[in-house]
């Protein structure tokens, strides 16, 4: 982790009075995440934030996208969990809990690495005792697979004309210019924590009528995203 860029985000969050939820990776083997050496207060830290109301999500076990398999999002070509067998991504997603438990840290938050998992990692999760997925395409929470999803569907700052927007921002990948466009973007807006997501979740099932509307916007919305997201690919392999 570039643990610079770390700090400097965690200093404007905490002088905004901002709780995002954090993606921690229980036992990190991926080299490209290495960015700065292992820092022995790391855990400390974290505990702290935690304790502040920082949400504390499980980024998967090791970071290693092993599997050529783009799960149920297609977001990406690869992942560290989908196409395994349900016993096996038991086993890993749990061992990762129990890591993330010996440090002081709790969570029935998944993230997945690279956006990929599967109806088995669903399962896993829910019979793990987590509730929550920070991830899918949609404008606002839903439930699937037993689990809720806080959609996360932004890579950069700005602002979406309707429904709950989640930006998911990389520390390694900050520079100079990403930093203070995040500075101005949260100036400018009013960010909700990951918690305050969750409870918009349970006022958003009441109401059949409601829940029909959403759909709708849903389906709308998800047409546009996947169908801007293949051009921007196409585009990309043109200039490649």
């Amino acid at each position: 982790m570039n643990y610079t860029s770390f700090c400097y985000v965690r200093d404007l969050l905490v002088s905004h009075n901002v709780q995002p939820i954090l993606a921690v990776v229980p036992d990190n083997r991926d080299r490209a995440l290495m960015v700065d050496r292992y820092r022995d207060g790391v855990w400390e830290e974290l505990r702290q934030l935690q304790s502040e109301g920082w949400h504390i999500g499980q980024h998967g076990l090791h970071h290693l996208l092993l599997q050529n398999d783009a799960g149920l999002l297609k977001l990406s070509e690869v992942s560290e969990f989908a196409g395994l067998s349900y016993e096996r991504q038991r086993l890993m997603i749990s061992e990762g809990q129990a890591l993330l438990q010996s440090h002081g840290l709790s969570s029935k938050t998944w993230i997945a690495p690279a956006h990929s998992f599967d109806e088995n990692t669903c399962k896993a999760l829910r019979d793990l005792g987590f509730t929550n997925i920070s991830d899918g395409i949609s404008l606002f929470p839903f439930m699937r697979f037993g689990l809720t999803w806080i959609p996360q569907q932004l890579w950069s700052f700005r602002k979406l004309p309707i429904g709950l927007a989640t930006i998911c921002v990389h520390l390694n990948h900050l520079g100079l210019q990403h930093l203070q466009t995040m500075q101005k973007f949260i100036q400018a807006n009013k960010i909700i924590s990951f918690r305050e997501g969750l409870e918009m979740a349970q006022t958003l099932r009441l109401g059949a009528a409601a829940q029909a509307g959403r759909a709708a916007g849903d389906l709308a919305f998800k047409c546009v995203f996947y169908t801007r997201m293949r051009q921007h690919r196409k585009a990309k392999g043109r200039s490649a």
